[in-house]
């Protein structure tokens, strides 16, 4: 039965490899979003699809990129129809430029004005009033067909005015059309007579084309009204305007956007020429996003940074949200750059910044702060605490003390666990992270509940106990709603209560009298008469009780002892050389004798290993001779 098991499961295990290549899942490219573009009836020429609408109207359309970055569109050639684009790599446009094909002004006398529609499969769109239109990729994909068609109006009866153009522009030059009739020659003043209508219902065409280079239209006024600008417009625009019998045109060049650069360096790698106080000190610096003046996200590529290191080229008006976080013992103190001013955001240590228009070094905005104390009691009149290297990275501590508001229940529950202590005083004691938002009084505060390490507090009480015949110790409510009696020591000189800690909360502070004993020249201890012994005796722990301790160089001395509760004792104590103590009483005693040598094992004590070693090799190897006889 085994072996045609064993036979079945190789089989099994050879069918399930020559099948393991044809089940692989395909490896799949990121998705996209494909359009094939047809235009109908449109000749390719220079890249751009021309369509002829009549025998004087054509309509040029250039597929375009646009770059939200730079708000600025890049020209991509049109090779022909069946041209393939991806519409979710890039968001793509097509603008729609009007030719007029007339042999001379008064050709224009009697041409019907139109209304251009562009279609793409049913869809329209009016060219006329906006050249560009945008393919989404939410709402285009597959066969894109191309068309353009007009809607005629009535044909112009002719320009019976003669109107003055009077224009003015900030660049280099521009030409000014009126009813496609060139007004004067390229200029940045331009004065001249052309025909309209000065008068009626039938408005005027006018068109804008600034000089070869010369950047962008940013503002046209006619008449003191502002024109507006269709979306993307560049270089040339072009409108209609109410008829009168004087235009007088203002036209304001778009400034040109030179993104600045934000740097910082925290020493002088790859830049020697860096002074001291150019460098950033004392923490860290990080660029974590940056949005364009209209708020969108541009990500952060075009940032390089590391932990020593921070270059960004940032458009003027940007808004940067950046983290600032200072060293151990310092601060952000500095709240603004270069005039502009850091706001505080809801997470620690983070600020939005606004970029001028001037590059930007940030360096030494960080200042020593000290670590803060606030005593909120009139019981506790100085408080320290010393924590554990890298406790707390960033900023400052800061130390709260004030009396505790406890419940009755949290009352006996402290006088529990005191047991025989008597609580002095109640306190409830915090330790907070603090960072700078702009000033000292406006913080980021991170509490902390549990540190990764004990911390040493320091509290100076004034003591309502004997110092000398006194035993101190902290209760602790711990977070888990447990108590733990943690020990403490005072400083006589200083008054200080001094315990160490990982947890902040409620703290009873406690102590308890000791008894103190006397020794004679003879070795033999006494307890102090004046206290009473007829009743219960209880002996502190080696680690609670104030006895000096008595060593012995030929061995070390266990001693227990079991006193009659009705009786006083009085124990004297004597050590022969061969390190054996007798010990006689009024009460009952036993002697145990502990030698180096010949001190038998006891509970906790380590066992024999090379013994347990060969007991193991002796179990394996019967455990192999079993198998073997089977």
């Amino acid at each position: 039965m085994r072996k045609k098991l064993g036979i079945f499961l190789s089989l099994w295990l050879c069918i399930s490899m020559i099948w393991l290549p044809f089940a692989s899942t395909q490896v799949r490219a990121a998705e996209t979003n494909m359009a094939t573009l047809n235009f109908i009836g449109a000749s390719i020429e220079n890249g751009k699809a021309t369509f002829a609408v009549d025998d004087a109207y054509k309509v040029r359309l250039t597929l375009c990129t646009r770059d939200i970055v730079m708000d600025s569109y890049t020209n991509c050639p049109i090779n022909g129809n069946n041209m393939q684009i991806d519409l979710s790599d890039k968001e793509y446009y097509l603008k729609a430029t009007t030719v007029l094909d007339v042999s001379s002004p008064d050709d224009l006398l009697g041409i019907s004005s139109v209304k251009l529609q562009l279609y793409i499969n049913d869809e329209s769109y009016d060219i006329s009033s906006n050249p560009y239109v945008k393919l989404d990729t939410n709402r285009f994909s597959g066969n894109l067909n191309f068309r353009i068609e007009k809607v005629s109006t009535p044909p112009n009866p002719g320009y019976p005015d003669d109107i003055q153009i009077m224009g003015t522009y900030d660049g280099f030059g521009m030409e000014i059309y009126l009813n496609s009739e060139k007004i004067g020659a390229e200029s940045s003043h331009i004065q001249g007579t052309g025909k309209g209508y000065a008068s009626g219902e039938i408005y005027n065409l006018l068109r804008i084309q600034l000089a070869f280079g010369d950047g962008d239209i940013g503002t046209v006024t006619v008449n003191g009204k502002t024109i507006t600008l269709p979306e993307g417009t560049k270089d040339t625009v072009e409108f209609t305007i109410a008829p009168a019998s004087e235009y007088v045109i203002e036209v304001i060049k778009k400034p040109t956007i030179i993104p600045r650069t934000i740097i910082w360096a925290k020493d002088k790698t790859g830049n020697n020429g860096l002074k001291d106080y150019e460098l950033l000190k004392n923490g860290t610096l990080e660029i974590l996003e940056i949005k364009n003046p209209d708020g969108t996200s541009i990500g952060l590529d075009g940032v390089k940074q590391d932990t020593n290191y921070g270059w960004a080229s940032v458009i003027p008006g940007s808004e940067i949200i950046l983290r600032a976080v200072p060293e151990y013992g310092y601060q952000l103190e500095s709240i603004t750059i270069n005039g502009q001013s850091l706001t505080p955001l809801s997470d620690a240590s983070t600020f939005s910044y606004t970029m001028p228009d001037e590059n930007v070094h940030i360096s030494s905005i960080f200042t020593k702060a000290e670590d803060q104390v606030e005593l909120k009691t009139d019981k506790v009149k100085r408080a320290l605490i010393q924590l554990a290297e890298n406790e707390i990275t960033s900023g400052n501590s800061r130390l709260t003390i004030k009396d505790a508001v406890l419940t009755q229940q949290q009352l006996e529950a402290f006088k529990k666990a005191a047991g025989d202590y008597q609580i002095t005083g109640y306190f409830d004691i915090k330790l907070a992270q603090i960072l700078y938002k702009n000033t000292a009084a406006n913080l980021w505060v991170n509490n902390i509940e549990t540190l990764k390490k004990t911390a040493k507090v320091s509290l100076q009480i004034e003591a309502d106990w004997e110092s000398e015949n006194s035993e101190l110790a902290v209760i602790h409510e711990k977070k888990d709603g447990t108590y733990e009696i943690i020990p403490a020591s005072f400083d006589v000189a200083t008054k200080m209560v001094m315990f160490q800690t990982d947890g902040f909360s409620n703290y009873a502070i406690a102590y308890k009298k000791v008894e103190t004993t006397t020794e004679d020249q003879t070795g033999a201890t006494t307890e102090d008469p004046s206290e009473d012994t007829t009743g219960d005796v209880t002996e502190a722990s080696t680690e609670e009780t104030t006895e000096p301790e008595t060593e012995t160089t030929t061995g070390e001395t266990t001693e227990v002892t079991t006193e009659d509760s009705s009786e006083a004792t009085t124990t004297d104590r004597t050590e022969d050389g061969t390190g054996s103590t007798t010990q006689s009483g009024d009460g009952d005693t036993t002697e145990v004798k502990k030698d180096d040598k010949t001190a038998s094992p006891k509970t906790g004590d380590d066992m024999n290993l090379a013994v347990l070693y060969i007991l193991l090799a002796v179990s394996g190897m019967g455990c192999l001779y079993t198998i073997r006889k089977r």
